[in-house]
């Protein structure tokens, strides 16, 4: 499945543009969406999901009920347990009641959660609660995974466990993640994308990315990259 944007801008309701003729070309696997903080990398994610209305240009997901979203600041009411939550979501997104254990099963495996899957929200950890709101996204089993910062406030233990597992869930999907920190992408991502100032400066393989940029002197090639695409 490939996930496609053509021409996409969005104006805020004062008037500030923030994308300008964006384009992309996204293909199962890791997607890496890198950009400084106010690039336009949150805004373009919610319109990806619908949780923006598209005001100029394309965006072609497919099948829209087929994507699993987790925002910057994913949360759900702390007196949840993990597999309430998860059971939640799966009727919040259409699961049909009988298929529902099975698949809140397979999400609380996935994200490594089955220690956990009695324990309120409110008691976990960061690193576990993090994992908790990448599960309830996944349990109607989304061709398309979005995620906006998904390490933020994660300690470096933390982060390396949970981009270890968002590379085993793309290997069957494409998984979106949206980042301002190379280090959390650089060893999973198959495909980069660039986005500054609302524009994206760059959207291409991993192997492009070494071609282009993997023989400086300095630094690894993905570093290379957002350094001179990112003035």
């Amino acid at each position: 499945m490939v996930v496609q944007g053509s021409a996409v801008e969005y104006r805020y309701p004062r008037g500030a543009r923030a994308l300008r003729d964006v384009g992309f070309s996204w293909p199962d696997g890791f997607v890496a969406l890198l950009g400084p903080n106010g690039a336009g990398k949150s805004t373009l994610l919610s319109l990806l999901v619908g949780a923006r209305r598209l005001q100029q240009g394309t965006i072609d997901l497919g099948d829209q009920s087929s994507v699993g979203y987790v925002p910057q600041l994913a949360d759900w009411p702390g007196r949840f347990t993990v597999s309430e939550l998860l059971s939640y979501a799966g009727w919040w997104h259409g699961v049909p009641r009988s298929s529902r254990p099975e698949r809140v099963a397979a999400a609380l495996h996935a994200m490594d959660l089955l220690e956990v899957a009695d324990d309120q929200l409110s008691s976990l950890s960061g690193g576990y609660h993090r994992r908790a709101m990448i599960a309830q996204a996944l349990v109607h089993e989304p061709a398309v995974l979005v995620l906006d910062e998904p390490s933020s406030g994660l300690d470096p233990r933390q982060r390396i466990h949970l981009r270890a597992l968002l590379a085993q869930l793309a290997q069957d999907r494409t998984v979106v993640v949206a980042t301002h920190l190379v280090e959390d992408v650089e060893a999973v991502a198959g495909w980069l994308s660039v986005i500054d100032a609302g524009r994206m400066v760059f959207d291409g393989s991993m192997d492009d990315v070494r071609q282009r940029w993997g023989k400086k002197d300095r630094g690894s090639a993905l570093e290379s990259a957002y350094m001179s695409l990112v003035p």
